[in-house]
């Protein structure tokens, strides 16, 4: 399961890094199109990590999970949800 959770992290970062080439015809469309994108793939990486991480909570992969939240914290600083899911994942990996 962990190679699987592996793999869909490693297939995700893939599919939003080919998702930002495009051939904009003018300086303001590139400088709009690189926006919109770079936004867009911030908010998939962070929605992509925090399923991986929810789904490899509830099947108590900490560790896997732990790693996912924290890769969606650094895209949030202060995340509200993703500083919760840590905390809670790293009381799960302490035994409590």
């Amino acid at each position: 399961m962990k190679e699987f959770l592996l793999l869909l992290t490693i297939i995700g970062s893939c599919i939003f890094c080919n998702s930002a080439i495009a051939a904009p015809s003018t300086t303001e469309t590139v400088k709009a199109k690189s926006t919109n994108t770079a936004t867009k793939t911030t908010k998939g990486k962070y929605d992509v990590w925090m399923r991986i991480g929810y789904k490899a909570y509830d099947k108590k992969d900490y560790n896997t999970a732990l790693i996912n939240f924290k890769r969606a914290l650094k895209l949030r600083p202060n995340d509200v949800y993703a500083t919760k899911a840590i905390q809670n994942t790293e009381k799960r990996l302490a035994g409590k």
